[in-house]
C-alpha cells in the first residue's frame, strides 16, 4: 500500500519519507526491470546486428547490454537530478530538509541500477576495488536518504554526474561494435572528456565548497538532520572528486586517440 501510494503520489505534496521495506521492496523491483531490459537489449542486438553481434565473446555481449541499459537509465534520471538540485538549491533549509517527489523517483531508479551493476561485476566482470567502493557508497548514502528525506539536494546534485555516462556509454558501445572512425564517434570522446571536468570535477568541488559553507553558516542543520548519511555524504563525494580526477586520465588518453594524436606521436617517433 505504500509503495503504491508513493508512485502515484501527488509530487505536489510529496512529504519525502518512505519505509525501509518500501525502500528496498522499490529498488528489488527496479533492479528485476533492468534485469528484464538486458534481455530486451540483448535481444535487439541479436536482430540488429545477426553476424556480428553473436560472434562477439560472452563478456564482450554482456558489456553491450550493460552500456545500453545504463544509457536508458542515465538518460532518464539525469534531467530529474538536475531539476530536483536546482529546485531544492534556494536556501541551507532546503539544501538540508526538502524532498523533490522526481528527485527521490531518480534516487530509486539510481539504486536499482546500482544493484544491477553490481551483480554484474560480482558475477561476471573482474573490476577494480575503485568500482566497488563507488557504488557501494553510492547505496550507503541514497537508501538513508531515500528513507528519511534529509539531504535530497546534496544526493541530487551528486546524481547530476551521471549525465557523463550518457556520453561514457555511447562510447563503449561504439568501441565495442566497431565504430570508432567516424566524427560522431569523436564528438562522444569530446563530450565525455569535457562533461568530466565540468561536471564531475567542478561540479564536485562546488558541492564540497557548498557543502562546508552551509555547515559554517548554519550549523542547526547538522544538529537536526535525521539521515545517518550526513556522516558519510562529505567523504564519498571527496572520493567521487578523486576518482573523477583519476579517470580523467584514461579519459584523455582515450579522446587524443579518438582524434588521432597519440598515433601521430608513435609514428613521428618511429620517423
Amino acid at each position: 500500500e505504500e509503495s503504491s501510494q508513493f508512485l502515484f503520489e501527488d509530487p505536489a505534496v510529496y512529504g519525502g519519507e518512505l519505509s525501509w521495506a518500501v525502500v528496498l521492496f522499490l529498488s528489488l523491483v527496479g533492479f528485476f526491470v533492468q534485469v528484464g531490459l538486458g534481455h530486451v537489449f540483448d535481444i535487439t542486438f541479436t536482430s540488429t546486428f545477426p553476424t556480428k553481434y553473436p560472434a562477439f565473446s560472452f563478456t564482450q555481449r554482456l558489456e553491450l547490454v550493460q552500456n545500453a541499459v545504463c544509457f536508458l537509465t542515465v538518460c532518464l534520471i539525469g534531467p530529474m537530478y538536475t531539476v530536483a538540485a536546482y529546485d531544492t538549491r534556494l536556501t541551507a533549509e532546503s539544501r538540508w530538509e526538502k524532498p523533490s517527489y522526481w528527485g527521490h523517483i531518480a534516487l530509486l531508479i539510481h539504486c536499482s541500477n546500482t544493484f544491477y551493476d553490481l551483480y554484474l561485476y560480482v558475477r561476471y566482470f573482474k573490476k577494480g576495488p575503485e568500482m566497488y567502493l563507488h557504488h557501494v557508497l553510492v547505496l550507503c548514502n541514497y537508501l538513508p536518504t531515500l528513507v528519511t528525506g534529509h539531504l535530497s539536494h546534496w544526493a541530487y546534485w551528486d546524481g547530476t554526474v551521471e549525465f557523463t555516462n550518457v556520453f561514457l556509454c555511447y562510447v563503449y558501445i561504439a568501441r565495442i561494435l566497431g565504430y570508432r572512425d567516424n566524427i560522431y564517434f569523436m564528438i562522444m570522446a569530446a563530450m565525455v572528456l569535457l562533461s568530466f571536468v565540468f561536471i564531475r570535477v567542478v561540479g564536485m568541488g562546488l558541492w564540497l565548497y557548498t557543502w562546508r559553507q552551509d555547515l559554517n553558516g548554519s550549523p542547526e542543520m547538522w544538529a537536526r538532520n535525521k539521515n545517518i548519511a550526513r556522516h558519510s555524504a562529505f567523504f564519498t563525494t571527496v572520493v567521487l572528486f578523486l576518482l573523477s580526477s583519476y579517470w580523467l586520465i584514461p579519459i584523455t588518453k582515450g579522446f587524443l586517440k579518438a582524434i588521432g594524436v597519440i598515433k601521430k606521436k608513435k609514428e613521428n617517433n618511429k620517423k
